[in-house]
């Protein structure tokens, strides 16, 4: 068999041994090119419907190296790689009892929305301030206020009024 372009083709030649005696056989090949002093190894398969594919064992092996490498990698060991977590719903009410619940637990590096509502008028927590991360948002009444944010270590994080009266806190395990 040849193969190639009118300016260099290709023969060729099967290996010792090799047999393509059913049609879905694979066998062993040759390719030698006129003037060139090296031999290309191929593969040779027919389909059960007779179609010839060829293929090169060096070159098909790189192949499934790269898809595996891409594969591993977007699966990785990075946080990055993977589907973030859905944040943590946590519904916090201001009542005259301060805020309740008063203590919820969380995971370091899940998100956390802690979702406040303040259900009375007079009460010192017309804000919430939580000074580990950053967080001063007012509280206005009967409107729920989404706070999100993503504990960084583990220990309790502490949420007040703004004036540091009442409190409560959520312990990052």
């Amino acid at each position: 068999m040849t193969v190639g372009s009118a300016h260099e083709p290709i023969a060729f030649g099967p290996i010792a041994g090799a047999s393509s005696a059913s049609p879905a056989a694979d066998f062993g090949t040759k390719a030698e090119r006129p003037g060139c002093s090296h031999s290309l190894d191929l593969i040779l398969q027919y389909t059960p419907n007779g179609d010839l594919f060829v293929t090169q064992p060096r070159f098909a092996s790189m192949v499934l190296a790269a898809c595996l490498i891409v594969s591993a990698c977007s699966r990785g060991g990075s946080s990055e790689a993977t589907t973030p977590e859905p944040a943590k719903r946590i519904a916090i009410a201001v009542t005259a009892d301060g805020f309740v619940p008063a203590q919820s637990r969380v995971k370091v590096g899940q998100p956390v929305t802690l979702v406040v509502t303040r259900q009375v008028a007079k009460t010192c927590a017309t804000d919430i301030v939580i000074k580990d991360y950053a967080v001063n948002r007012p509280l206005p009444e009967n409107q729920p206020v989404e706070i999100t944010f993503t504990p960084t270590k583990a220990g309790p994080i502490r949420y007040a009024c703004a004036m540091d009266m009442v409190s409560g806190e959520l312990v990052a395990e």
